[in-house]
């Protein structure tokens, strides 16, 4: 008979199998099977494997109530979503595979490796609906370029975008990083959907999709919360609340509702997850999202080089493996990235981002410091042109002979 070990985290219960994956199952499903599971589903499988009939639901009722109220006595452990710290070595990563035998990827200052995360030692993970499986990350023998240079050549991206595609990947495997929000635009037909499609599953399966835009901030923090990277497409313009949203989900949030059925209890939450966005134009920004924006233009493809959604995903499902070994091998990237802030003279808000790009262009020989420098200005730039108010007082400079202004404000 299979045992279970009892943990809790952020108040909600959680059995993990002792001889099995580190794979957390709830007591109870809640609005069906989930990404794994519930723990009365699989000892309700146990048993009519076994003894070839249904147990007793009663009494599997009672048990689970049971397990359920010891879990008030129970560790208080970490449990993760696909992407994890070691608890051991702060240096150290954890990459879910999503595979039922709970293979991951541990990465580590200048390696990785692929092992089960032991009980006790390593992260807990859960999983949900929208976990998808990723393949076994292979090297190659040309190193990170060849493992790159797979996508790069199935990606609409051109330089210097594709570059700072690569740096905003990275930045998804650190587990509590603040990350810009990644915004791909252009013309109709240029692909901007499918090279987002393509960004998201390296790292989310290949079942990863980008979604409509939520209707409200509860709804996209449900959605955040599900999945390791919100991908939103066809945004056609940013209001105030879905700017504030998206700056929270890339910094942190933490959200409380009610709780089904009660009158005074909550459900709660914290997450922090990279978002990526797709449209055409944005129009007016926050200025709190702009600085937070890492714009991206797609080029117009050649008709004589399009391939067909058939091809291009078989092709892609064949080289993933490679891919996710190519940028996995970039892990000589941690091993400088702690010499990084002595190096920076001066430091924008975003000062973790500006570190792992100074470190990344130390590893590559690229320039994607100044790149996303020069992208800031550009952005800053725009949000003034769509401010009636900054632009008429830059006009005014720009053409008065005082520098003096006086005004009141009504």
């Amino acid at each position: 008979m299979d045992q279970y070990q009892l943990v809790r985290h952020d108040q909600t219960a959680y059995a993990v199998p002792v001889d099995g994956p580190p794979i957390v199952r709830p007591p109870c499903a809640k609005g069906g099977f989930g990404g794994t599971g519930s723990l009365r589903q699989l000892l309700n499988r146990a048993y009519v494997l076994r003894a070839g009939r249904s147990p007793s639901q009663g009494c599997l009722t009672d048990a689970i109530a049971s397990m359920d109220a010891l879990t008030l006595d129970a560790e208080e452990q970490p449990v993760c979503l696909q992407i994890a710290p070691d608890p051991a070595d702060d240096q150290a990563t954890w990459l879910d595979l999503g595979r039922s035998d709970g293979l991951s990827v541990l990465i580590e200052p200048g390696t990785w490796s692929v092992n089960t995360p032991p009980i006790g030692e390593g992260p807990l993970w859960r999983r949900t609906r929208l976990t998808g499986e990723l393949p076994m990350s292979e090297r190659d023998l040309g190193g990170w370029q060849a493992g790159l240079g797979l996508l790069r050549e199935l990606s609409a991206l051109a330089e210097p975008s594709w570059r700072m595609a690569v740096a905003w990947l990275l930045a998804r495997l650190r587990p509590d990083m603040p990350r810009p929000v990644a915004y791909f635009n252009g013309e109709r037909g240029i692909a901007k959907t499918t090279s987002v499609r393509q960004l998201l599953r390296v790292l989310d399966g290949i079942r990863a999709e980008v979604r409509n835009v939520p209707r409200s901030e509860n709804d996209g923090a449900v959605a955040a919360s599900a999945g390791w990277t919100l991908g939103l497409d066809n945004v056609h313009g940013i209001p105030r609340w879905l700017s504030d949203f998206l700056c929270h989900t890339v910094t942190g949030a933490y959200v409380a509702m009610r709780e089904m059925y009660t009158d005074d209890d909550v459900s709660s939450w914290a997450y922090q997850r990279p978002v990526v966005l797709t449209g055409i134009g944005v129009g007016a920004l926050q200025p709190d999202l702009a600085e937070r924006l890492l714009p991206s233009t797609l080029e117009a493809i050649d008709p004589k080089v399009r391939r067909s959604e058939h091809d291009l995903w078989h092709r892609y499902r064949a080289a993933h493996g490679r891919i996710l070994g190519g940028l996995l091998d970039l892990a000589a990237v941690w091993a400088r990235l702690p010499d990084a802030a002595d190096q920076l003279d001066q430091k924008s808000r975003r000062a973790d981002w500006a570190e792992l790009l100074w470190t990344l262009d130390a590893v590559t020989g690229w320039d994607t410091l100044n790149t996303y420098t020069g992208s800031q200005d550009a952005v800053t730039d725009d949000v003034i042109d769509a401010d009636p108010v900054a632009t008429g007082l830059t006009r005014w400079s720009a053409t008065a002979g005082s520098t003096e202004w006086q005004a009141t404000t009504g």
